[in-house]
């Protein structure tokens, strides 16, 4: 049985001369990580999406010949959760290899949600890991990370030139038997803005539709802000048949599981023409959804992956067959009402917070106990002005009703 890969999956590097550029960054990670004593300070790799911070981790655990045990910090955010998965990955023996990596990618996703305790719990379990552990972030400078910086070594990755980027995809291109002309291969890398990531999926997306990619080719495909990544994450669910392909299609897409499902909604009843096809995946998208409510409901955040599986393989494997030419995918409306929505539940949470220090009670108890019955109280302004006064914030602050 053939295997189908993403480009980005098949082309991540195995070896330290397989890693594109950032040399200085690439000898500092590797002395740190082969001088390594058990409770050690972690590694923590940050910059800009696409500029390879997961694909060092690898690169340097293929170089050493060790094991590399990868977990998604987006899932494993509270205490329990991460002393099970990680803190159980940090004590096992490696049983093929002579030591492992411990990677724990993208820490961004975790939030300081009410009073679980996991990004304290990440701290504490760096300083008692037998192995060496390799943080990734976008932005480590949030105030959430402190007690994680205390920790860890960082290092920065710096953006990628479109130069590096140039000379990766020719190689891509030269393996994958693909005709580029220069001037497309160029436009690929500058539009990039230093994410080869993004650039490799650009290129394994024109390469689907013809075998030389021109100028024109590049140009279609419309340039935008990184941010879009979601049309390329829908392009690989709606135009594939195949789970390696479409299973890691929301992996490096900066966006709630939530909001892509919206995504999904909006757009697969434009891709599948066939009625069959658009109810099985439909009922895939809705199976999902019941996943993520639990999740929800119960913080079972064990369960993301079985709603991931459902939304992107589930809703690809829906179509007997692919639907040839393009679909212009839009935007779901509702995303501007739940985003509305999303900001007005983070005022509260400010408000919760406030409260909390002022009642000496935990954010948890202020948020679920106290503030439902300070919300009709707002309504009035007399009550509105000595609520502010006693907790020394501005009568705009209150505006969460």
């Amino acid at each position: 049985m053939v295997r189908i890969y993403t480009w980005i999956r098949k082309y991540r590097p195995r070896k330290l001369k397989e890693f594109v550029n950032q040399k200085e960054a690439v000898e500092q990670v590797l002395k740190l990580v082969e001088n390594y004593k058990p409770g050690g300070k972690a590694i923590l790799l940050y910059g800009p999406p696409g500029c390879g911070k997961t694909s060092l981790a690898y690169a340097i655990a293929g170089e050493l010949g060790l094991e590399l045990v990868e977990i998604n910090a987006s899932d494993m955010r509270d205490a329990k959760t991460l002393r099970a998965v990680i803190g159980e990955a940090m004590k096992q023996k490696s049983f093929f290899h002579k030591g492992k990596i411990i990677l724990i990618d993208e820490i961004d996703g975790m939030s300081g949600t009410y009073d679980r305790g996991g990004i304290q719990e990440l701290g504490r379990l760096i300083n008692n890991s037998r192995y060496p552990v390799i943080l990734t972030a976008n932005d480590p400078w949030d105030q959430k990370f402190r007690d994680i910086r205390k920790v860890s070594v960082m290092v920065n990755i710096p953006r990628l030139n479109s130069r590096d980027i140039k000379k990766k995809l020719l190689e891509i291109a030269r393996k994958e038997g693909l005709r580029v002309d220069d001037e497309a291969i160029s436009m690929l890398a500058r539009n990039s803005s230093g994410d080869l990531r993004a650039a490799i999926n650009d290129l394994e997306t024109l390469s689907h539709g013809s075998r030389h990619i021109t100028l024109q080719d590049v140009k279609s495909l419309g340039w935008r802000e990184r941010e879009t990544e979601i049309f390329e994450a829908l392009g690989r669910i709606l135009k594939s048949t195949s789970i390696d392909t479409s299973i890691g299609a929301f992996d490096y897409v900066d966006m709630d599981l939530n909001e892509a499902m919206l995504w999904l909604e909006k757009n697969i009843p434009k891709e599948y023409k066939n009625i069959d096809d658009l109810a099985r995946a439909m009922d895939a998208l809705s199976i999902a959804d019941i996943y993520m409510g639990r999740i929800t409901r119960r913080q079972y955040y064990r369960l993301m992956v079985y709603a991931s599986l459902f939304m992107t393989s589930g809703v690809a494997l829906a179509k007997r067959e692919k639907y040839p030419g393009f679909t212009k995918m839009d935007k779901p409306t509702r995303i501007l009402k739940i985003w509305m929505a999303n900001q007005k539940n983070e005022k509260k949470k400010q408000l919760a917070e406030i409260m909390a220090r002022r009642m000496h009670t935990s954010k948890r108890v202020a948020y679920r106990d106290v503030l439902p019955f300070i919300i009709p109280l707002l309504r009035d302004k007399q009550q509105r002005e000595r609520l502010a006064k006693w907790l020394r914030i501005d009568e705009a602050s209150l505006d969460i009703a």
